[in-house]
């Protein structure tokens, strides 16, 4: 079984250096004997968001910063581009193949064949936010929240968590949250980093 993990900078600013690697394990029973091999070393300025496609096997992953999305095929060893085009902080996979991206604005669009199809556009006292990472759940619901461009206002509580459901609606879930992040659905929680709190959500909404 492999497992894969991904090398980033703790501070965005820095240079476009060799700051993300996807690096591949073998599923050794001892963590300590695990050695990792490189299997994409590219400037990117955050890398961030690895996941895995179950049907085409293969591995996609973001540079937040640049808006650009990959992925790796373990079976080739190459690694290609697939998308680049606003801030890009989330994403899932379509039952069709396509990508569902969450971006600024804060929107959301499903890129199919290289076009991108927008199906939700936030409202007008959203203007200044973007989504902070996507998680889908097992209805086909996508869970993502926002966070201000200018990062100052996080202390004011503006964020949001929001629920796209599968008929392209977007309902707010939960509000004055410093910084979504990391959500996860075994434990049903989301990371709130600002307050340094892990909140949990009733799925059944």
């Amino acid at each position: 079984m492999l497992g894969f993990l991904m090398a980033s900078p703790m501070d965005i600013h820095l240079e476009p250096v060799q700051v993300a690697r996807i690096i591949r394990d073998y599923g050794r029973r001892n963590v300590h004997d695990v050695l990792p091999e490189v299997v994409a070393d590219l400037s990117c300025q955050l890398g961030e968001g690895p996941l895995w496609q179950t049907v085409e096997k293969r591995l996609y992953w973001l540079d937040y910063i640049r808006g650009r999305t990959y992925r790796y095929d373990p079976a080739s060893g190459g690694h290609e581009l697939v998308f680049q085009g606003a801030r890009t902080a989330g994403f899932t996979f379509q039952a069709d193949g396509g990508l569902l991206i969450f971006m600024d604005g804060p929107s959301v669009a499903i890129l199919q064949d290289g076009k991108l199809s927008y199906v939700f556009e936030g409202p007008p006292d959203e203007s200044g936010m973007h989504f902070n990472d996507a998680l889908a759940d097992p209805k086909g619901r996508v869970f993502s929240g926002t966070v201000p461009d200018d990062r100052s206002r996080v202390v004011d509580n503006v964020c949001r968590l929001y629920r796209l459901d599968t008929d392209g609606s977007a309902t707010p879930v939960a509000d004055g949250i410093g910084i979504s992040k990391r959500h996860g659905l075994h434990t049903g929680r989301q990371a709130d980093v600002l307050h340094r709190l892990i909140c949990a959500n009733d799925l059944h909404v």
